[in-house]
């Protein structure tokens, strides 16, 4: 399916999800329901011009990620490619999502990782991911550093234990 054709269509039902009226929000929120039931996918940067708009998509592909996680419809290929491109949107955000996009990534952490034991190549993977990011490496990287590590504070918080003291 051509996602670019379907992107002015995206954007216009997230922002019909910000708007006042609850009608409006529900009719929104169906259209993406009904797209994401036809299997579309999109890169991140084809959605959403404003902050507005991509706050809007990254809640959205935070509720369909909970969802996601919570069923087992996904075939293993589909649901491995889904998780590397989720991974690859967490490095690559701006700020305004970075948080909802993590809290995205959190479901299939505790799915896939904790609870699954079906991602033994995450921390690895993370561990190179930190040593060529922007910081770290000292030059120009696709990788941002304060991204990578709101991943692995992602990967941590489902082993925190909380003391408290009396």
């Amino acid at each position: 399916m051509d996602v670019e054709a379907l992107v002015p269509e995206i954007a216009r039902l997230l922002d019909d999800t910000l708007a006042p009226e609850e009608r409006l929000i529900s009719s929104a929120t169906e259209g993406l329901v009904r797209l994401s039931e036809r299997r579309v996918s999109a890169r991140p940067s084809l959605l959403g011009e404003s902050d507005g708009q991509r706050i809007a998509a990254a809640t959205y592909l935070k509720n369909f990620t909970k969802r996601l996680m919570g069923s087992d419809n996904l075939p293993p290929e589909a649901h491995c490619k889904f998780r590397n491109q989720l991974v690859q949107a967490v490095l690559q955000s701006e700020p305004a999502v970075l948080k909802v996009l993590v809290e995205a990534l959190h479901f299939v952490v505790v799915k896939d990782f904790v609870e699954k034991n079906i991602w033994p190549e995450l921390v690895p993977e993370l561990k190179i991911v930190v040593q060529k990011s922007n910081f770290i490496s000292a030059c120009d990287s696709e990788w941002k550093s304060i991204n990578t590590l709101a991943i692995l504070k992602s990967i941590v918080k489902p082993f925190q234990v909380v003391i408290y003291l009396t």
